[in-house]
């Protein structure tokens, strides 16, 4: 009876070892997604923020008059 038992388990030990870091690595790839996909995001929208600051100051009336007369030649 304990032979049948310890050949189970030598047959058994690599499927579950290998099923568990068949989880483990499924788990942080997914977690590497997302973390990538957070970080586009982020990058995208710092950029939106970027063009809408600049698109506000280049509206900027005033602004565009003060240049004006500035270089004015």
């Amino acid at each position: 009876m304990l032979t049948l038992i310890t050949t189970a388990w030598n047959k058994a030990k690599y499927w579950i070892i290998g099923g568990g870091l068949a989880i483990l690595y499924l788990l942080g790839y997914q977690k590497g997604k997302h973390k990538e996909q957070v970080k586009t995001m982020k990058g995208t929208l710092e950029n939106v923020q970027k063009a809408k600051t600049v698109r506000d100051n280049v509206v900027d009336i005033d602004r565009i008059r003060r240049l004006h007369d500035k270089y004015k030649r």
